[in-house]
C-alpha cells in the first residue's frame, strides 16, 4: 500500500488550485486542505489514487482535459438514448 504522499506538491506540480484538484480527482475540498496541511491523512483508497497520479508524471493538463472529453464521449455512446414518440 502507498505511503506517505505530499498532497500539495502533486498538486501544485500538476498546476491546479485546491479546487481545481478536489473536482478533477473527486475528493472533498476540505479533504485535500487538511491533507496539505497535514491535519489528516488520506485513506487508503485516496492514498492509491495519488500514488497513480505520482507514477504518471507525463498526464498534463491538456492530457487530463482530452481524456475528460473522451470519458463523456464514450457516456453519451453507453447511455441509452430516448425513442421519440
Amino acid at each position: 500500500m502507498p505511503g506517505d504522499v505530499d498532497v500539495k506538491a502533486l498538486r501544485k506540480r500538476r498546476g491546479y488550485s485546491q479546487a481545481q484538484f478536489s473536482r478533477r480527482f473527486g475528493f472533498a475540498i476540505d479533504a485535500v486542505q487538511d491533507w496539505e496541511q497535514h491535519r489528516r491523512l488520506p485513506d487508503r483508497t485516496a492514498r492509491i489514487l495519488l500514488a497513480s497520479l505520482l507514477s504518471l508524471p507525463n498526464l498534463t493538463r491538456r492530457s487530463s482535459a482530452t481524456l475528460s472529453l473522451l470519458e463523456r464521449e464514450i457516456g453519451k455512446r453507453t447511455t441509452p438514448s430516448r425513442e421519440r414518440s
